[in-house]
């Protein structure tokens, strides 16, 4: 499994530690990595931008959160959600977690990310995905026989 964009890892290091059979690979741009770890934890610095650093079909599971809101939409759509759905293996699943949240009575940047949210759920719709929502939190499950 791997997890982009996971900062200082907890939901890495949380889910090494409840499935010690299974690997975890977290990448980050930032290297904020936990030096202790379970052994079956791993972790790596690259910019999903520049590409993941892992062959086609590497991951039965590939989970991102909270990365949406960070990077250009475009960049995103284009680059990082074509390198996710690379590396997860065929039949393979990827989880994409991020706010839902409108901004109310918005200044400037307040319309940017309005907007944003509106591009994120076309682009999604389009792909034909699975919405589930919990709280403040949309997160959205893509099966990867799905979309190619």
């Amino acid at each position: 499994m791997s997890s982009n964009s996971c900062g200082g890892a907890p939901w890495t290091l949380a889910m090494a530690l409840d499935f010690p059979l299974s690997s975890f690979v977290g990448v980050d741009i930032s290297p904020l990595f936990p030096e202790e770890r379970p052994p079956n934890a791993a972790f790596i610095k690259c910019d999903v931008h520049d590409g993941l650093p892992f062959p086609d079909n590497s991951f039965d599971f590939v989970w991102q959160a909270f990365l949406i809101v960070c990077i250009d939409w475009q960049a995103w759509r284009e680059k990082v959600m074509k390198e996710l759905i690379r590396v997860t293996k065929p039949g393979g699943y990827i989880e994409i977690m991020d706010m839902d949240a409108m901004v109310m009575n918005p200044g400037e940047i307040g319309r940017k990310l309005n907007q944003l949210r509106k591009y994120i759920y076309i682009y999604i719709y389009m792909l034909g995905v699975a919405e589930f929502f919990f709280l403040n939190r949309i997160i959205y499950i893509f099966r990867i026989d799905e979309l190619c």
